[in-house]
């Protein structure tokens, strides 16, 4: 219920990030973790995708390469990408950003960690880059937005 008033609100995108912030074991068998709303949110079980998507938001603060990634799921670096442009609408590297930069947001409201320490926990090599795919998303630096919030 309010999944549904949050995807009213605030759009299908948020809704599906909270939505797997909510995930959790299982109490019964805490060996048998939740399954993923990325199948629901991309209209797709294919698991080699999913797979290199958990593979993303595992590793963001130490962002993998798409070959050793496409290595780990068990197909080629070009069936990966079909694979994203098919099912996300973007490529892996636009998705792998999007986390990112999605991570920083969130740490920007949630946190009082300063903008250098976000970058590195949101593997960017510096500041400068953070602010630039920042900028992109939300049309603000990461500093301008969380004066916004302090005011």
């Amino acid at each position: 219920m309010m999944l549904d008033m949050i995807e009213g609100l605030h759009g299908r995108d948020l809704a599906v990030i909270i939505s797997d912030m909510c995930l959790h074991p299982r109490s019964q068998n805490r060996e048998a973790p939740q399954k993923s709303a990325y199948s629901a949110a991309l209209g797709s079980r294919n698991q080699k995708l999913i797979n290199a998507m958990q593979m993303m938001q595992d590793n963001i603060e130490e962002p993998m390469e798409l070959e050793y990634m496409s290595e780990q799921v068990g197909i080629s670096r070009r069936q990966l990408e079909r694979l994203f442009k098919k099912y996300v609408k973007m490529t892996p590297h636009q998705f792998y950003n999007d986390l990112r930069v999605s991570r920083a947001h969130a740490l920007l409201s949630e946190t009082n960690m300063s903008v250098t320490e976000i970058a590195m926990a949101c593997g960017y090599s510096g500041v400068g880059q953070l602010n630039k795919n920042f900028k992109q998303r939300y049309a603000s630096s990461p500093s301008r937005f969380r004066k916004g919030w302090k005011e």
